[in-house]
Order: C-alpha cells, then sequence, then structure tokens
C-alpha cells in the first residue's frame, strides 16, 4: 500500500535559470504585486504576488506574454512525469484527468513574512467560481533567502531553500503545506495548481 509520501515529486532545475532571471528582472520593480492572503499570512504583512496568467498582467507585453509562455512549457513538460508516475496510462485508463493549469503565480515573501497551513482551493478571478484542483506545484526560484521553507505533511517534509526546485503534491485536505517565516532575504517562488 502507498503512503502519502508516495504522491510528492520533487524535480531539480525545473526550469533555465535564464527564465528565472528574465522572470524576476520583469516583475521585481513590476506594479502588478497584490497582496497574497491564502487563508492568513503571517508576519507584518501578507506576501505579494502577480498573477501571472491573467491577461491584465500580460496582454499589452510581449515580453511578458513570452516569459509566460516559456514558463508554461517548461511546467508541463515537468507535469508530464509526474501524470505519467500516477495515471496509470500505461494500463489504458487515467486517473488524473486534468484539463489545464490555473492560477499560475509569482510570489514574493520578504523578511518576516510566511504563509499559514492550508490545503489549496481556487477562484477565478473573473468568474469568482471556486475549485478544488487535483494537483498543487510549487517552484522555488531562488535560494538567497533564510527560512521560508515549505512546510508539506505537517512538516514530514520540510523542503530548504534550493533555486529551480519544483515540488508536486495532490491539492486536497490530506496534503496541508505552509510556508514557514522568511528570516533574511527575500523568496520568490512560482505557484499554480492542475485542474
Amino acid at each position: 500500500m502507498k503512503s502519502l509520501d508516495d504522491y510528492i515529486m520533487v524535480i531539480d532545475d525545473a526550469i533555465p535559470q535564464a527564465l528565472v532571471n528574465s522572470l524576476l528582472e520583469e516583475y521585481q520593480a513590476s506594479d502588478a504585486w497584490m497582496s497574497y492572503e491564502v487563508g492568513k499570512s503571517g508576519g507584518d504583512a501578507p506576501g505579494m504576488h502577480v498573477l501571472l496568467s491573467h491577461p491584465a498582467v500580460v496582454q499589452n507585453s510581449p515580453a511578458r506574454q513570452k516569459i509566460l509562455g516559456e514558463i508554461q512549457r517548461c511546467i508541463f513538460e515537468r507535469f508530464d512525469q509526474y501524470h505519467k508516475k500516477y495515471s496509470r496510462r500505461e494500463q489504458g485508463v487515467n486517473y488524473l484527468p486534468v484539463r489545464e493549469l490555473v492560477g499560475l503565480r509569482l510570489i514574493r515573501y520578504k523578511q518576516g513574512q510566511s504563509l499559514d497551513k492550508h490545503t489549496d482551493r481556487y477562484t477565478y478571478p473573473n468568474s469568482n467560481v471556486q475549485i478544488w484542483p487535483v494537483v498543487t506545484f510549487t517552484l522555488t526560484l531562488n535560494a538567497d533567502y533564510s527560512g521560508g521553507d515549505l512546510d508539506l505533511l505537517d512538516g514530514a517534509h520540510v523542503y530548504k531553500a534550493r533555486a529551480r526546485q519544483c515540488v508536486f503534491f495532490p491539492a486536497n485536505f490530506l496534503y496541508p503545506h505552509a510556508v514557514s517565516t522568511v528570516s533574511a532575504g527575500t523568496r520568490y517562488s512560482l505557484v499554480g495548481w492542475f485542474v
């Protein structure tokens, strides 16, 4: 019998460093940042995010459209590894019927910020329709910060800063997760959901 740990997949070097550099250069000083409060964020203020896949963010910028397309391609390629392992396609079935990647966002946590333990749901920005995703991914972009560890399964798995490391896991009530307080520097990550 499989354990909950068996459905977590970690992929190192999930996107090229040049793409990370382009993404951060494009958005670090952007006015597209908004408060990110899933449940309740810790610290003096919530983390901030840019909803990279929102039309208002990318529609007038070919550079942003190109970055978004490259990120999506990389994420889908890595997700295909997860899908092949768990869908059982080789047996003629599909236990992981996903249609799309939603909510792709760049998240920034500065010193003193964290994210409390939660499970995921996604709200479509234009309709406010809520759904429960099938698979979550989080991809750490940099490692030049302290704290800010990804805590998964109530501390059973703690992922310390490792640039370009992607973690896939089921997005249901069995997989609570949190981000511990950033004690120094700024933590950047990409997050999204497969539905």
